[in-house]
C-alpha cells in the first residue's frame, strides 16, 4: 500500500513486525546464561569426541540438542497464541462488556 499507512494486521501480515526477533543485551544474565549454555556444549562435545567409538554418542548429542530447539520453539510459539488470544480477550472485555460496577463516577 503505497502512500497510505497500514494498519497492524497489514505489517503483521507483511513480514514487518516479528514479535519473535529479538536480540539481548552483552553483559546480561540472558547472554551469559547462553554463553555458559555454549561453553558446556562444545566442552562435552570435545570430550565425547575424544572418547573411542564417538560416533554414536556424538550423533545422540546432536539429536538430543535438536530435539531440544525444536521443543523450545514449539514451547515459544504456543506462549506467543496464548497472549495474543488474552490480549484479544483483553480488548473484547473492555470495549464490548458493559461495565458492572456498584460505583459510579461523581459528576
Amino acid at each position: 500500500m503505497k502512500g497510505a499507512s497500514m494498519n497492524i494486521i497489514e505489517e503483521l501480515y507483511l513480514g514487518n513486525l516479528t514479535p519473535v526477533e529479538k536480540c539481548f543485551l552483552p553483559g546480561s544474565e540472558y547472554a551469559r546464561t547462553v554463553t555458559a549454555l555454549c561453553n558446556c556444549e562444545r566442552q562435552l562435545t570435545e570430550w565425547i569426541s575424544k572418547q573411542e567409538r564417538a560416533e554414536g554418542p556424538l550423533q545422540f548429542l546432536s539429536e538430543l540438542t535438536e530435539a531440544q530447539r525444536t521443543l523450545d520453539d514449539y514451547h515459544q510459539q504456543e506462549r506467543f497464541i496464548e497472549g495474543f488470544r488474552l490480549g484479544a480477550r483483553l480488548m473484547l472485555d473492555t470495549f464490548l462488556i458493559p461495565e458492572q460496577s456498584a460505583l459510579r463516577d461523581i459528576r
